[in-house]
């Protein structure tokens, strides 16, 4: 015979006598309004899923969050590394930029310019290879002295 009891909470649970199948069925066909996924609450008779309201909400909870998981996800985690790369790069280029003396708030930066390229010029680089390079450097100082898109 099937039985309920408080600690199921309402399920209907078989004893351990033999239950005859007619016996058996009706308890089933009882029980037959019961939400399918809990088993504690009757399923609305205009409810689409099949469960009860407390179900078919936790359900769709479910359902969106199971959809947009691998979304949120992706994003996270494409935004963490994008951060925390962008946020390494500048310290990295600010540490190796860090001058040993700051220049004073009214300095010319064609000044500095002019100085380095100076000091470039005294190495007295006679080799092709390093004349190459030596015009490279200079290159780049005059840029960083001229300043962007100036």
């Amino acid at each position: 015979m099937a039985t309920t009891t408080p600690a199921t909470h309402g399920r209907v649970t078989l004893s351990s006598s033999l239950v005859a199948r007619s016996d058996l069925r009706t308890d089933l066909t009882a029980s037959a309004d019961l939400c399918p996924r809990c088993a504690l609450d009757e399923v609305p008779i205009d409810s689409r899923s099949g469960w009860c309201a407390a179900c078919d909400a936790e359900a769709r909870v479910e359902r969106y969050a199971a959809a947009r998981k691998a979304e949120v996800e992706a994003r996270s985690l494409a935004w963490l590394q994008r951060w925390d790369r962008e946020r390494q790069r500048t310290h990295r280029l600010r540490a190796k930029l860090k001058p040993r003396e700051v220049a004073s708030v009214g300095t010319d930066p064609l000044q500095l310019g002019y100085e380095a390229l100076t000091l470039v010029r005294r190495l007295g680089l006679r080799s092709q290879e390093r004349l190459g390079i030596a015009e490279q450097l200079c290159d780049l100082i005059r840029v960083l002295a001229w300043g962007p898109g100036s």
